[in-house]
């Protein structure tokens, strides 16, 4: 599986959307982490323009869609809530 590098643009209550060389992509809420997090902590694990890494789960080309994961990517259940820095 890849992974990709992708500079982060917003965030809602239900993930992440993501720049990924000019494809929009969404990252799921329950795709950024294995631990449970608030806002707050989304707040503080992500700044607008930060580069975050992601695993690709899939790719939609009819729709130009992709799938993404961070939380496959944390050796631990919940590094991204300890130490996002650590994970990507």
């Amino acid at each position: 599986q890849a992974t990709v590098k992708e500079v982060y643009t917003n965030h809602v209550t239900k993930g992440l959307f993501v720049d990924v060389s000019g494809v929009h992509a969404k990252i799921t809420a329950v795709n950024i982490s294995h631990s449970p997090f608030t806002r707050e902590d989304l707040n503080r694990m992500f700044k607008i323009g930060d580069i975050i890494k992601a695993l690709v789960l899939r790719v939609d080309l009819v729709d130009s869609k992709l799938g993404l994961s961070i939380k496959r990517l944390e050796a631990s259940p919940g590094d991204m809530l300890r130490d996002p820095q650590m994970v990507y």
